[in-house]
This record gives structure tokens, C-alpha cells and sequence, in this order.
């Protein structure tokens, strides 16, 4: 009778499971009975309903997981899951006891998650990698994987590991495209998509749970800097944004944007190499007055001070502040100019107009010549302004760098044709040294060379600037690209434009830093150097203070150190690494 009565009652719950409609209410009476048979204990119901009634569960939902995961995808899959666990956790309190369920909720999630956790991650026609793929369009199914399988830690730490590899993946393809490589606002257009995309998935999909976020931001930290171009890219896409791309936008869309920057520019771990570079196109944009919001450069400038620290932004905002004294001190001088001649010098009428910005020497990465030799007219500006200035700050000292400089120069190549080029300050030195020679009399390189004093590299590049077949205002006697010492040069009569304001572009100098063809594991020889001076600077600090300390326990000490100023510096692949932590002595010692 025992037996007959337990063979019915499974054979009902299966039929219930299979879709038939059973009695419910004498199903409760039944089962609460045999709890109650017990007298102060469940021992009846446990070993005459329960364990038999455990083991039938987790035979059926084995068989039927298989089978249908077989035949039917991932997603489609997990909706029976759900719906399953939902069927099964509504039968306790319609009538089985509610000490069943914990028992009952375990073989569920052992039998349709656990066991099935890697297939389900891993299947390549439906798995999780093609629902990350298209992740806009699977959202739904992404949380309900999370959801299944948060239920299940083991399940869940794959889930968050599959995460990891994916995204890294994904990552590392983007940086082995050398075509978006090589345009770096392409690329990172790519990334920040790429970054938003997976974003999205941990925020909507994950629930924004923690372990998810460190493991994507782990993700992206791995790939981004597997490649040192990463932080090139960065600094030139900012600088489009600074040059054009804030162009009618809000001032929240603006901070939206560059949240978003910062985002990447935290996974970056050469932040010394994105701050050399950002002082490059900095400076560029300050002194060619191409920023389009001054707001823009200085809310940058804030985010990273507040990110890296006042020492990081010192001289990026020593450069801000020399633009502002420059302005002011260019307006004095001006005043001063339309003031009457006995109150200065007379030459102040006479002179030409020049607008100077005063650097101080150690905030700008400016590549300093020795002057060239200037034109009389601006030779005599020059000399004007120099006497102004140092009669206002007396005790300090003025270096032309006029290998940075620019000028609007009227030329007239024919009778009826005039135009203003905005050339460099060498290329206006080049161009006048013909004013005083005929249109067809040619002036020799070597000639040039000796009149202007700029030195032959820069000299060649400027030329070709002037040469080339969409600005060409000289003609060069030999042909090709190059300029050729042997080479003579003359004025274009027939030069042509429909613009009056012409602007005569340079050629690029090939420099590092700049170029889209930087190797993935080069570093600038500057940062090199200041990463050697940092550990110099810091072993001799530990040094110092401990007089005697055993060579292992000097490189952590040291690491411990650089890590807490906030520098980085991975030992394996700084020049550092072999000459000041080489296995010598046991013991080092400072006196």
C-alpha cells in the first residue's frame, strides 16, 4: 500500500511535468499527511516520498537537458531553464512540504545550469560569444544567462572568465587591424565603441555587478596596452575633438565626451607616454591658435590633475599660464606702439607688426635651433620688442626660437598678382633673400644655406614645402621629390591660386610620437630617459635610508615606491632593468 501510494503520487507529478493537469489539492493532503505521520519529525515524508521523489527529479531533468539542448540553441535553452526552475519552485507551496525546496532548487541548478555551464558558454553557433557578438539585439537573453547562472557560483565565475576572453579578444583583433591602426581617430572611434558596447552588456545584462566590471575593465587594460600606439591614438583623437569636433556642442555633451576619454586613458598603464605626447599637441594647438574651445582644453586639463595628480598637469598648465602673460604682455607692447613717438623710441611707428608668445623654458617640448638670420624689417621687430620687454622685467633673459615662429608675408609674384602667405618664420627668411634678386636669376642651395644660417635638414624641408606642385612659389632646377644640395632655386612668376590668403603647409617631420607607423613595443627615447632618472632618483632615496639592504628586497622596495608616486614602470622593459638591477652583490650598501 506504502509503495502503491508513492508510485501514484510520482507518477502524478511526472504527468504534471509532461503537461497533464493533476489534483492538486488531493496531491497536499497526501504529502502533508505523511509529513504529519512523523509525529515531531518529517522522517515519514523524507524516506518514503522524498528521497525517491529527489532522485526521479534529477533522472528526469538529466534525460530531458540533454535532449534538449541537442536539439535547440542556447537561448532557447535557457528559456526552458527558467521556465523549469519556475515550475518546480511553484510545487512546494502548491503541495509538496517546504523543507523539500532547497533539496529540490539544488538539483535544478545542478542539473540544468552546472552541468551544462561550458557548453553553453563554448557553443560556437549560439553560445555566449555570439550573443555578446550581437548584444544590441540579444540583451534579453544575455541577462537571462546571468540571472540562470548567478544561481550557481561555479557557472557564474565562468560566465565572468568568458566575459574576460571575449572582450580581450575582441580588443587584440581591433589592434591587429593596421588599417584602423594607422588612423588613430578611426580607431579610437572602434575602441570607445567597443567600450560602450560591453558596457552596456555588464550595466543592463550583468546588472552592473562588480566582479563583471573589474573583470571587463581587466579585459580592456590587457589588450590596450599589449600595444605602446595605444596611447598615441588617444592623444591625436583628442586633439581632433579639441580642434573641431566640440563645434556646437553643450557643455554637458562635451564632459559627456570626455568622460569617455578617460575611461580609456585610465586602462592606459604608459601614462607617461600619453603625457608627452598630450604636451606635443598641446603646445601645437596653443601656439598655432588652433583650439576650438579654450573651455574644453582646460576642463581636460582638470580631469587629468584630478586623475593623475597636480604633478602630472605642472607644465601643462605652466603653458596655459604663458599664453595668457603672452597675451597681455603683446597688448602692452601694442599700446605702447600707437603712443607718441617722444614718449619711445620712434622706431615703434616704423617697425613691423609682431605678435610674440613668451615660453618659460622647461614647461614646452619645443625643439630650439640656434636663430636664423632675419630679415632687416623683422630683425628691427624683433629688437624693438626685446628692448620693451626687458624694460618691463628687467633681470631676464629672451631666446628667439624662430623655428617655431609663423608670418603673414605679402608677395607680389607678377604685376597683377598679390597674395598673403602665411608661411614659417624660415620660410619667410627664404623667400625675401629674392627680393633683391631678378625673377629669372636662380639662388643656389649652398647659397641659401649661408644667407639664412638654417640648418641644412630643416632648410630642405622647408623648401620642399615651397616646392611642391600645389604651392609651388619656387621652382627648383633638379627634379624628383627631394631637394638636392647641388640645387638651384627661383621664383614662380606663373604661380597661381584662386585663394588671396594662402597657407603654405610643412612637410611633416617624421618623429616619433607622431607617426601612425609606431611599433607596437617602441617607446620615445624621452620617456626611456625619464624612466631611468625615476628609478635612479628612487634607488638612491632607498638607499639612503637603509644603507644595507640585500639586492631582492631593493627592487621591491623600489617597485613599492614607484607605484605609490603613481609612475609606471614595468621592470622587463625599461632600460633600467639592466643597468641598476642587476644580480651583483648579495648586499648593497651606501654611505
Amino acid at each position: 500500500m506504502k509503495e502503491r501510494s508513492r508510485v501514484l503520487l510520482l507518477e502524478n507529478i511526472r504527468g504534471e511535468r509532461l503537461g497533464r493537469l493533476i489534483d492538486q489539492n488531493c496531491m497536499k493532503c497526501a504529502l502533508h499527511m505523511l509529513a504529519d505521520l512523523g509525529l515531531e519529525s518529517s522522517s515519514v515524508y523524507e524516506e518514503d516520498f522524498e528521497t525517491y521523489f529527489l532522485e526521479g527529479t534529477q533522472a528526469f531533468y538529466r534525460n530531458e537537458s540533454r535532449l534538449f539542448l541537442s536539439q535547440n540553441s542556447c537561448p532557447d535553452y535557457l528559456k526552458r531553464v527558467e521556465r523549469r526552475i519556475s515550475e518546480e519552485m511553484a510545487r512546494v507551496p502548491n503541495y509538496l512540504h517546504s523543507s523539500t525546496k532547497p533539496k529540490l532548487q539544488l538539483i535544478m541548478e545542478t542539473e540544468l545550469i552546472s552541468t551544462h555551464a561550458q557548453a553553453l558558454i563554448e557553443s560556437k553557433t549560439s553560445g555566449l560569444g555570439l550573443l555578446l557578438e550581437q548584444s544590441k539585439d540579444r540583451m534579453d537573453d544575455l541577462k537571462r544567462m546571468y540571472e540562470l547562472f548567478f544561481r550557481v557560483p561555479s557557472a557564474m565565475r565562468l560566465l565572468q572568465d568568458a566575459l574576460y576572453e571575449h572582450v580581450r579578444a575582441a580588443g587584440t583583433s581591433l589592434l591587429d587591424d593596421d588599417i584602423k591602426v594607422k588612423q588613430p581617430v578611426e580607431f579610437l572611434r572602434s575602441l570607445l565603441a567597443l567600450k560602450n558596447k560591453y558596457d552596456a552588456v555588464v550595466c543592463c545584462a550583468f546588472q552592473g555587478e562588480k566582479i563583471a566590471q573589474k573583470r571587463l575593465k581587466d579585459a580592456f587594460e590587457s589588450f590596450i596596452n599589449l600595444d605602446t600606439r595605444c596611447a598615441s591614438c588617444l592623444v591625436i583623437y583628442i586633439d581632433e575633438l579639441m580642434r573641431s569636433g566640440f563645434k556646437g556642442t553643450t557643455e554637458g555633451e562635451m564632459e559627456s565626451e570626455l568622460d569617455k576619454i578617460l575611461a580609456i586613458f585610465r586602462y592606459l598603464h604608459d601614462k607617461d607616454i600619453f603625457g608627452m605626447l598630450y604636451k606635443q599637441h598641446l603646445a601645437k594647438r596653443l601656439l598655432n591658435h588652433r583650439s576650438m574651445s579654450s573651455e574644453a582644453e582646460r576642463l581636460m586639463l582638470a580631469k587629468l590633475k584630478g586623475e593623475c595628480g597636480y604633478q602630472y598637469t605642472t607644465k601643462l598648465e605652466g603653458m596655459f599660464s604663458d599664453i595668457k602673460f603672452s597675451r597681455g604682455t603683446t597688448e602692452k607692447y601694442n599700446a605702447c606702439r600707437k603712443r607718441a613717438p617722444h614718449e619711445y623710441s620712434p622706431s615703434f611707428k616704423i617697425a613691423c607688426n609682431i605678435d610674440v608668445t613668451m615660453l618659460t623654458a622647461g614647461y614646452w617640448p619645443l625643439q630650439c635651433m640656434s636663430p636664423c638670420f632675419l630679415p632687416d624689417a623683422a630683425k628691427a621687430a624683433t629688437e624693438l620688442f626685446e628692448e620693451f620687454y626687458l624694460g618691463e622685467h628687467s633681470g631676464r633673459k629672451l631666446t628667439w626660437v624662430t623655428n617655431c615662429g609663423s608670418v603673414e608675408l605679402r608677395a607680389t609674384l607678377s604685376e597683377d598678382l598679390r597674395h598673403e602667405l602665411c608661411v614659417s618664420t624660415y620660410q619667410m627668411c627664404i623667400l625675401v633673400l629674392f627680393n633683391t634678386h631678378h625673377p629669372d636669376a636662380g639662388l643656389p642651395f649652398e647659397e641659401i644655406a649661408r644667407a639664412t644660417q638654417i640648418p641644412k635638414s630643416e632648410l630642405k624641408r622647408h623648401l620642399i614645402s615651397i616646392c611642391t606642385p600645389k604651392h609651388r612659389i619656387l621652382l627648383k632646377s633638379t627634379k624628383g621629390k627631394g631637394i638636392a644640395e647641388s640645387s638651384t632655386f627661383r621664383v614662380n612668376v606663373g604661380f597661381s591660386t584662386k585663394l588671396k590668403r594662402v597657407r603654405v603647409p610643412l612637410v611633416a617631420m617624421k618623429e616619433i610620437g607622431a607617426r601612425s607607423d609606431w611599433h607596437h613595443d617602441q617607446q620615445p627615447d624621452r620617456v626611456k630617459e625619464d624612466r631611468r632618472h625615476l628609478c635612479e632618483a628612487t634607488i638612491v632615496r632607498v638607499m639612503k635610508a637603509r644603507k644595507v639592504i640585500t639586492h631582492n628586497e631593493l627592487i621591491a622596495e623600489v617597485c613599492v615606491h614607484l607605484q605609490n608616486i603613481d609612475e609606471i614602470l614595468q621592470i622587463g622593459h625599461t632600460s633600467a632593468s639592466s643597468s641598476f638591477f642587476s644580480p651583483a652583490p648579495v648586499h648593497q650598501k651606501i654611505d
